[in-house]
């Protein structure tokens, strides 16, 4: 059996910036802003639909899960959801086609970055958030 093992680390590599309003109760996800490296794209579009995808599913399990309650949580849906700004870059990597792995990239980073956000206002100690 073949198969392509690369040289290098070929995953995407991305920073977000979060923005996060607290009215003394709740905390909303205003704006998040995403700038990821996705090599060569097969289709612009459909990459910067997962990583939305990734920053509201990832809003979801920072305030909406409850780790105690597994069958008993909220999905954050369209009335939740930020305004997301994505810039793609296109570096390519070794290999062939030039193109990076880009699901897991937005989602992890934006657990960090909306745990980062909150933490302006309130210690995080752990995700999800504990509602007290």
């Amino acid at each position: 059996m073949k198969c392509y093992e690369p040289e290098e680390s070929i995953g995407a590599i991305s920073a977000q910036i979060s923005v996060v309003e607290y009215n003394g109760t709740n905390f909303y996800l205003r704006e998040n802003y995403i700038i990821i490296d996705i090599g060569v794209p097969a289709d612009e579009d459909k990459v910067k639909g997962q990583v939305i995808g990734g920053i509201i599913q990832a809003l979801g399990g920072v305030l909406y899960e409850n780790i105690n309650e597994p069958y008993n949580y909220l999905i954050p849906t369209a009335k939740e959801a930020p305004k997301v700004k994505v810039e793609l870059l296109n570096t390519p990597s070794s290999t062939p086609g030039g193109f990076r792995g880009v699901g897991e990239n937005s989602i992890s980073g934006a657990y960090a970055s909306i745990t980062n956000a909150i933490s302006d206002f309130i210690p995080v100690c752990e995700i999800p958030m504990k509602r007290v």
